[in-house]
């Protein structure tokens, strides 16, 4: 369906730090190296750890 999201009500907050934390050169290069990442464990295991290095991994954490 157009328009919708599968994002859990949770995680807005979640999202809405890294928007407004993340810069628009760091977010494009995160996103080119999870589209090339074949699982989902990597993919998590990849983001967790570049949240730790930017300092949002507080925030990700508490969501678990």
């Amino acid at each position: 369906m157009a328009g919708s999201s599968c994002l859990s009500p949770l995680f807005i907050p979640v999202v809405r730090k890294v928007i407004r934390e993340v810069d628009y050169q760091t977010a494009r290069l995160i996103a080119r190296e999870t589209l090339q990442m074949a699982s989902v464990q990597e993919i998590k295991g990849y983001l967790v750890e570049r949240y730790r290095d930017l300092g949002l991994i507080n925030l990700v954490e508490m969501y678990r």
